[in-house]
């Protein structure tokens, strides 16, 4: 089965409102551009797999420059054979309720009847082993085990030491979205409301009950869940332009939204 040539605006952007987080900006063009090589050990970026790395930079179209890849089995000499979580990660301190998350994303997903065994994702903000929110990303299958019947859409959810539970949101695949995560006081509990864009809009919002809004965040990470069997490795997402700064602006963010990707997947 082959896969055509996806493309997607795919951009990344991190903004920490308080003035107890960092700042961190990065378009990924001075990386390794030979295609295939490696994010982890790159400017900070480690990467949980040590044997066979599931994180890689892609050229982009001229002008946009590298951006990355995370779960493209395919890319890799060996799949593993029962399941595990893959995570990449880079450092970012900031206060939980002063930071809002936004980027375009593409899930690039391979899926065709016969084959339904998916891989997820997730895009969460750590402290230590505690994830402070996590916002997993699921493929549907109407029915369990009958590819026959599944869709071509993905669940949103979120989990976090303070609370989990299911979004009123969907993604769909192989489509570009804005994903837009803030995060904000209330009280002794932070607020936060996600919101995906992709031809419509649709928000939800969520508290995190004890989470105190001051707590500290120490990594951003990407992970991805893999499902060895029928069509293992079978998605992958893929993300450019990632900025941390003290302060949002709607120009930053109109001008993280202009930036593109294209990704290329050939599964044989």
């Amino acid at each position: 089965m082959k896969i055509p040539i996806f493309t997607g605006i795919v951009t990344l952007g991190l903004v920490a409102l308080s003035s107890a987080s960092s700042s961190y900006v990065q378009n990924f063009d001075a990386y390794t551009t030979v295609p295939g090589s490696d994010v982890n050990g790159q400017d900070g970026w480690t990467i949980n797999n040590t044997s066979d790395q599931y994180s890689f930079v892609y050229p982009t179209l001229p002008g946009y420059g590298n951006g990355i890849n995370l779960g493209d089995a395919s890319a890799v000499t060996m799949t593993p054979s029962v399941s595990s979580t893959v995570t990449l990660s880079h450092p970012y301190a900031g206060q939980m309720g002063g930071i809002t998350l936004a980027f375009d994303f593409a899930i690039i997903d391979s899926y065709a009847p016969g084959f339904y065994n998916r891989d997820s994702f997730e895009v969460s903000l750590t402290s230590g082993a505690t994830t402070l929110l996590g916002i997993m990303f699921s493929p549907v299958v109407a029915t369990p085990g009958d590819p026959s019947l599944d869709v071509g859409a993905w669940n949103v959810n979120y989990i976090s030491a303070y609370g989990s539970g299911t979004l009123n949101l969907q993604y769909f695949k192989n489509n570009d979205y804005l994903f837009l995560l803030e995060c904000v006081p209330n009280g002794a509990n932070t607020d936060f409301t996600l919101t995906l864009t992709g031809g419509n809009a649709l928000s939800d919002t969520k508290t995190l009950s004890g989470l105190d809004p001051a707590s500290l965040t120490d990594q951003f990470n990407i992970n991805w869940a893999n499902v060895p069997g029928n069509d293992f490795g079978s998605n992958y997402i893929a993300l450019d332009n990632l900025n941390i700064v003290p302060e949002p602006t709607s120009s930053l963010l109109l001008c993280l939204a202009g930036m593109g990707l294209v990704s290329r997947r050939k599964r044989a």
